[in-house]
């Protein structure tokens, strides 16, 4: 028998006998049956899972990744709001939601998702995140209304309910990645909204009335008109070049209202990872290829017959040579380079004119390479030119697993703003770390150099100490690392324009080398930063041996302080907290301090009548269920973000990590069902398997990684699915647990307290930003596993022994 079978083939538990929720035996069109119900808050919940990637995916297109964090964070709050509806639904009627009435909030879902689709592509103002937040919470509070209203109907059953809810989520996050590819990002919200009919169909059978009839045709028929105009005329696009106050750094769009630039979007391509747009401007040698609206990436007209014939296909473009960013080519062998962020071929063109004997160009997009084959008739096919070896994976763990050594390891504004999937937690790249240094380090023939440009000086600078903090962390002394280090600045009156020029060589350079050097930023218009013995002003204290790198970089009004792989927040140059980032925290404090306040004054109201004082029980269910919610995110997020160097693909990493906590939460919520006494120790034995896993993986994971790099693909998930399952199965058990309990002490409270976890998670998200920030991911891991000691504590204050 399947585990669904065996899901849905278990007898439900015997009701509670506790009076508070009015619970009829038999309802006007009889008592739903309980696989429809599970099967129905499978199929919502992968709705809203697979609505938060979308989400993600269109905000990332008009926000900095910062501020998609928020609006998502706001749209999310929305599952709180749905919870008090329906407590207040609950408070009103004297018991919750049920049966057709659920259908009718899975119909209204299916409308404002599809009202949603349509206003989204339509709005174009981008100078507030909060109108697209605002749009965003409406499906999230219908969501939370039924999921609510259900758990609250069933909490004797909130085992199964939980695991259905785990399971749809899995199944909604890995299916909505290749609906966005296939479709894109607008239209897949209609087919979310499609999704949604059904479990409406089924729950209104025969009882929608005429009124219900229409609205279900009218809802159908509205998606199935939307979509057919979207495959014909594109009425879910985004006008990219009407967009007002859009963000600095979405460069696509200051392009296409240039009039000078007569630029214009010719192809779109989305995918899970960004959003793609190839550009045609005035200048027919070369077009532009921009991810999600900011980072763009050059891609050169060539000869299609010119392989084999490099030279002469490239001699347009000779002036390339002088372009400040070829100084890394200038110096030194160039027999083998390893170029890390291919995007749309402009640096291994760099490579080629340098003479670049073998080619190894490693791009992290897939979608990119597929999309700049596809124009292979304009560029030369520039990725499979004989000298080329196009890779697709992350640069910093095909250096961690490649046993190949370099001349040069190139790195070019390596700054991709595509938003992470998780979108609660700070997506930051791992290739400008300290350890990822020492890697490429390794990685380097004896004269080789490390290349990396950078978008100002404050970035080489901070890179700069991250170098010299590798090379020391490799065994080399103070003066030895100072020796193989050099930083150039463009000398612009315009900070956006100094972009800079970092050297990392494997052996010290010579006089002449340095001579060379400078000779080569100098006629590009560039100054030195630091060049050994020439020029050592700006790291006078580390150079007298005055305190190392770290003294230094904290004495600075800009953080420069390295960065590692715990801590990989590199374009944060700012000591404070990102202003977005601290706003949402204060404010989300402050929801739920006021959400849980709520919860408690409508849950004691409610059970006035009941016998015995409950201020206690009731009081810790409210501080449970926040800590609950607080505490899975801290654990979470981490881990998402910790696999990402394991797979080298943040698409696989999601999916693996994801889908080994969530299926295994789900199988941990079905199994602790079948336990029916006992509870509060049920989850003490969990909390404690929880605090001991989450402890281990914070401090051995990285060893364990190190040594798994290496290993096959197959290999490394089945050792992630291995981490993340057993912890899963115990992640499962707290909550729906806690119903249960609750369930049995102030049943009115149910929808509420859903709500304050779902809102609880949330903080939980920011938290986990801010202390990642601060302290590293180890520590929001310990911090996580020190809530869910507390957990165990909580309970037995609401249940205690009788």
């Amino acid at each position: 028998m399947s585990r669904l079978s065996k899901l849905l083939s278990i007898k439900p538990a015997a009701p509670s006998p506790v009076a508070g929720i009015a619970r009829r035996d038999i309802v006007e069109a009889g008592e739903l049956p309980l696989a429809l119900i599970i099967v129905t808050v499978a199929v919502v919940s992968g709705v809203s899972l697979a609505f938060e990637v979308l989400l993600t995916r269109l905000f990332s297109i008009l926000f900095q990744y910062h501020y998609v964090f928020v609006a998502t964070s706001v749209a999310i709050c929305g599952l709180g709001l749905g919870g008090a509806a329906g407590a207040w639904l609950t408070a009103h009627r004297g018991r919750p939601l049920e049966g057709r009435e659920w259908g009718r909030v899975l119909l209204a879902l299916a409308l404002v998702l599809t009202a949603d689709a349509l206003l989204l592509a339509r709005l174009t103002w981008a100078g507030s995140v909060y109108l697209h937040a605002l749009l965003a919470l409406a499906p999230y509070l219908l969501i939370g209304l039924f999921l609510s209203s259900v758990f609250a109907r069933r909490p004797q059953d909130s085992p199964r309910l939980y695991a259905a809810d785990l399971l749809g989520a899995a199944v909604g996050t890995v299916a909505v990645l290749p609906l966005i590819s296939l479709t894109g990002a607008f239209a897949a919200i209609l087919w979310l909204a499609a999704l949604s009919l059904l479990p409406a169909l089924a729950l209104l059978r025969g009882h929608q009335g005429r009124l219900g009839g229409v609205a279900m045709a009218s809802g159908a028929f509205a998606i199935a008109a939307l979509l057919l105009a979207q495959r014909t005329g594109g009425l879910l696009t985004l006008d990219m070049a009407g967009i007002r106050s859009a963000a600095p750094d979405k460069t696509l769009v200051r392009v296409l209202q240039d009039p000078s630039q007569q630029a214009r979007i010719v192809e779109t391509v989305w995918s899970p990872f960004a959003r793609l747009d190839v550009v045609e401007t005035r200048q027919a040698q070369q077009k532009l290829i921009f991810t999600d609206g900011g980072a763009g990436s050059y891609m050169y007209r060539l000869e299609a017959g010119s392989i084999g014939h490099v030279d002469q296909a490239l001699t347009e473009l000779s002036p390339l040579k002088e372009a400040l960013e070829f100084v890394p080519f200038t110096i030194g062998s160039n027999d083998d380079i390893l170029v890390l962020g291919a995007g749309a071929g402009r640096d291994i063109v760099l490579a080629l004119l340098a003479g670049g004997a073998h080619i190894t160009a490693v791009e992290i997009n897939p979608a990119m390479v597929d999309l700049v084959r596809r124009y292979a008739a304009y560029n030369g096919a520039i990725l499979d030119r004989p000298k080329v070896t196009t890779v697709v994976a992350d640069g910093r763990s095909f250096v961690e697993q490649t046993q190949a050594h370099y001349d040069l390891i190139y790195l070019n504004v390596v700054y991709s703003q595509a938003a992470g999937h998780e979108g609660a937690a700070l997506s930051e790249s791992y290739i400008f770390t300290e350890e990822a240094l020492r890697a490429y380090w390794r990685r380097l023939k004896p004269g080789g150099r490390i290349g990396i440009v950078t978008h100002n000086g404050f970035e080489g600078s901070r890179a700069l100490l991250t170098a010299i903090a590798a090379l020391q962390a490799e065994g080399l002394g103070r003066r030895a690392a100072l020796d193989r280090v050099v930083l150039t600045q463009y000398g612009s009156d315009d900070p956006a324009q100094r972009t800079s020029v970092l050297l990392v060589t494997r052996d010290a350079l010579s006089q002449d080398a340095l001579a060379q050097v400078a000779h080569e930023a100098e006629r590009r218009g560039m100054q030195p930063l630091y060049l050994p013995y020439f020029f050592e002003l700006t790291l006078r204290d580390l150079v007298l041996g005055r305190g190392d790198v770290y003294t230094f970089a904290r004495n600075g009004d800009v953080n420069l302080a390295p960065t590692s792989d715990d801590r990989p927040f590199f374009y944060h140059l700012d000591w404070r907290l990102p202003p977005p980032l601290a706003t949402l925290l204060a404010w989300v404090a402050a929801v739920v301090l006021l959400y849980a306040a709520a919860t408690l004054w409508g849950v004691r109201r409610a059970a006035r009548a009941a016998p015995g004082s409950m201020a206690g029980s009731m009081a810790a269910l409210t501080l449970y269920f926040g800590v609950l919610g607080v505490a899975y995110m801290l654990i979470l997020l981490p881990l998402v973000q910790r696999f990402f160097l394991l797979f080298g693909n943040p698409t696989l990493s999601l999916v693996v990590t994801l889908e080994g906590l969530l299926i295994g939460a789900g199988l941990g919520s079905f199994v602790s069902g079948r336990r029916h006494t006992g509870l509060t120790g049920l989850v003490g034995l969990a909390a404690v398997g929880i605090v001991a896993l989450a402890t281990t993986h914070a401090f051995a994971y990285p060893a364990l990684r190190d040594q798994l790099l290496g290993a096959p693909l197959a290999a490394r998930i089945g050792a992630a699915l291995l981490l993340t399952l057993p912890l899963g199965f115990l992640l499962g058990i707290p909550f729906p647990t806690g119903l249960r309990v609750a369930g049995q002490t102030a049943p009115h409270g149910l929808p509420m307290w859903w709500g304050l976890n779902a809102v609880a998670s949330v903080l939980g998200s920011a938290l986990a930003s801010v202390v990642a920030i601060r302290l590293g991911f180890r520590d929001v891991l310990l911090l996580g596993a020190a809530l869910y000691a507390l957990i165990p504590l909580l309970l037995r204050l609401a249940n205690p022994p009788r």
